[in-house]
């Protein structure tokens, strides 16, 4: 298959079987403390109970979480990596010292 002609649904797979069970305490309680008043959803989501790799959260409301996220995976996947992105960028910032945070 081209990698061209991906729908947004096979990319959330792919992600999912490359990716992995990643586990990050310290990530998730640090993502927690940059968005406290927000839900950290799981990107790739989580399969008999395991979740997939910490390093793609995405904060987000409550509300959000329950109505878009977990209804439209997927697509919710694809419109939100780039934030999954910059938050995990602006963590390794953080240990590296370059960010006052």
């Amino acid at each position: 298959m081209n990698n061209d002609s991906y729908t947004a649904k096979e990319y959330f797979i792919k992600f999912r079987n490359e990716l992995g069970f990643e586990k990050s305490r310290r990530y998730l309680q640090w993502a927690k403390m940059q968005h406290p008043d927000k839900d950290l959803h799981h990107l790739l989501g989580s399969t008999v109970g395991r979740k997939f790799t910490d390093y793609l959260v995405v904060p987000i409301t409550h509300e959000e979480h329950l109505l878009i996220a977990e209804r439209f995976k997927a697509l919710f996947f694809i419109q939100n990596l780039h934030k999954a992105i910059k938050l995990l960028i602006k963590y390794v910032q953080y240990l590296e010292g370059l960010n006052a945070d």
